[in-house]
C-alpha cells in the first residue's frame, strides 16, 4: 500500500482503517526518510489545525461585539473552516492522549545505528542535529524526537553537532554519565562498563553528570571532562582537537598504555585481541598517530617498531589476534 497524504491525514484524525495503520507502521520501519516525512506531515497537520482554531476564536470575539457587522464571504468561509478545525484539533488531541494511541507507541520506539568497524557512520535528525559515529560504536535514538526533550544513548565514540532549540534540550546518555547539551559541537567517548569516559567540548556548553554519585561538571569550549584515578570527574583544559581527530580517519594513541591501545584497536578495527602473556609491555605511546585505512596489522607493526617488545598471531577464522 502506498502511503499518501490522505492516508496520513486519516491516521492523525484517528480515522485510518486497521489495514492503513499496519501499513503505516511497516512504512515507518523501512527507512529514516519515511520517519522524517511522517514527522513533517504531523507538524503541518497540527499547525494548520491550531491556526484555523485561532481564526475561529477571533471570529467568535467579533460576533460577540455589541455592534454587529456584516460578514464578508471570506469571513464566512474562514468561520466554517475554523469550526471544522475545532473538530480536527479535538481528534488530534484524543489520538495523542489515548491509552492505545499508535502514535504514542511509535514515539516510544527506539533504533540503534552501529558503525561498521574501520568505518564511520553519519546520521542527521529531523531537527538538523548531526552525529558522526566512530567504527564499532553504537547510537540508540528514538524513532520520533519528543516535543520536550531530545535524548539519545551512545556506546563507543561519536561527535555531535546539535541544533539549538531552547524548548527541547538535547541529552546524551552513556552507561554511567548524562550529558546535558545546548546548541553545541562536542565529542563523547564511553564504554559499556562506565570505566572509560571523556567529553571534549569544541563549541557551546555541556554539563556532565555522574548518575551514580550525582557529581556534575560544566564545560566551556576547549575543555574536556574525564575521569581521574579514583573515578571522579575531572577537568582537562587541553587536547580537544586531539580527541576529535578520529573523525578524519586518524587513530590517536598519544599517552595511552599498551592495554589501552589494544582496547582502542579492538573498537576501531573490529577485531578481538587476546593478550597471552603475564608481563604486559610497559610505558605509554608518544606522538603516535595511525590511519584507520592502514588496518590492524599495520598498526601492530608500528607499535613493535616504536619499542614495545611483543609478537602477534592472527586467527582469521575467529577474527582474533593473540599478543605473545
Amino acid at each position: 500500500m502506498d502511503i499518501t497524504e490522505p492516508i496520513l491525514d486519516r491516521y492523525f484524525l484517528g480515522e485510518a482503517s486497521p489495514e492503513e495503520v499496519e501499513a503505516i507502521g511497516e512504512w515507518l520501519s523501512e527507512s529514516p526518510e519515511h520517519e522524517k516525512v511522517f514527522q513533517e506531515a504531523l507538524n503541518l497537520h497540527v499547525n494548520v489545525s491550531l491556526a484555523l482554531a485561532r481564526i475561529e476564536g477571533i471570529a467568535d470575539t467579533e460576533k460577540a461585539a455589541a455592534k454587529p457587522r456584516k460578514r464578508t464571504l471570506l469571513r464566512r468561509i474562514l468561520i466554517t473552516a475554523a469550526s471544522a478545525a475545532a473538530v480536527v484539533a479535538v481528534s488530534v488531541w484524543a489520538t495523542w492522549h489515548g491509552m492505545i494511541s499508535p502514535l504514542q507507541e511509535r514515539m516510544a520506539q527506539t533504533r540503534t545505528l552501529v558503525a561498521e568497524p574501520g568505518h564511520q557512520s553519519r546520521m542527521v535528525f529531523e531537527d538538523g542535529t548531526e552525529v558522526i559515529l566512530s567504527g564499532g560504536s553504537a547510537l540508540t535514538y528514538p524513532v520520533v524526537l519528543a516535543d520536550d526533550i531530545r535524548e539519545v544513548s551512545i556506546e563507543g565514540q561519536a561527535q555531535f553537532k546539535v541544533s539549538k532549540d531552547a524548548k527541547r534540550p538535547f541529552v546524551v546518555n552513556t552507561s554511567r554519565y548524562r550529558i546535558l547539551v545546548t546548541g553545541t559541537t562536542f565529542d563523547v567517548l564511553a564504554d559499556a562498563e562506565g570505566k572509560l569516559f571523556s567529553t571534549a567540548l569544541k563549541e557551546g556548553s555541556v554539563t556532565v553528570t555522574d548518575r551514580l554519585s550525582g557529581e556534575s561538571l560544566a564545560l566551556e569550549p576547549g575543555q574536556i571532562a574525564g575521569i581521574d584515578n579514583s573515578g571522579h570527574l575531572k577537568l582537562v583544559k587541553e587536547g580537544v582537537e586531539d580527541q576529535m581527530i578520529w573523525s578524519k580517519g586518524v587513530v590517536l594513541c598519544d599517552g595511552l598504555s599498551f592495554q589501552e591501545i589494544m582496547s582502542l584497536f579492538e573498537r576501531r578495527y573490529g577485531v578481538h585481541i587476546v593478550i597471552e602473556r603475564d608481563d604486559i609491555p610497559e610505558g605509554r605511546a608518544q606522538r603516535m598517530r595511525l590511519r584507520d585505512s592502514e588496518g590492524i596489522e599495520s598498526a601492530l607493526k608500528v607499535l613493535q617498531l616504536s619499542g614495545w617488545d611483543f609478537k602477534f598471531v592472527q586467527d582469521s577464522n575467529a577474527n582474533t589476534y593473540y599478543i605473545r
